[in-house]
C-alpha cells in the first residue's frame, strides 16, 4: 500500500502562479490619473482667479466708497489736490 506523500508548503499549484495581490487595471489606473489631472488643473484654476477677483474686489469697492456720499447725501470729499471733487 502506498503511504501519502507529505505536502510540500513552499510549493504551489501552476493554475494558482497567477494569483496574488489584486490592483486596479490599467483602464482604471488611467481613469484615475486622469481625474487627478483634472483635479490638479482645477486647483490651478483657482489659484490664477484669486488675484483676478481681488483685483476686481478693490475696484468695487472703490465704486461702493464714492457711491455712498451719494446714497448717504453727503458731500463729495476734496481729493488730495483740493481743487477736484472726487
Amino acid at each position: 500500500m502506498h503511504t501519502i506523500k507529505p505536502r510540500n508548503p513552499l510549493a504551489c499549484a501552476a493554475i494558482m502562479k497567477k494569483g496574488g495581490a489584486h490592483a486596479a487595471s490599467r483602464s482604471g489606473q488611467r481613469q484615475s490619473q486622469k481625474q487627478a489631472l483634472w483635479a490638479e488643473l482645477e486647483d490651478w484654476r483657482e489659484e490664477t482667479r484669486a488675484p483676478l477677483a481681488a483685483r476686481n474686489d478693490a475696484s468695487d469697492a472703490e465704486e461702493a466708497f464714492f457711491a455712498a456720499a451719494k446714497a448717504t447725501g453727503h458731500p463729495a470729499m476734496a481729493c488730495c489736490f483740493g481743487a477736484l471733487a472726487c
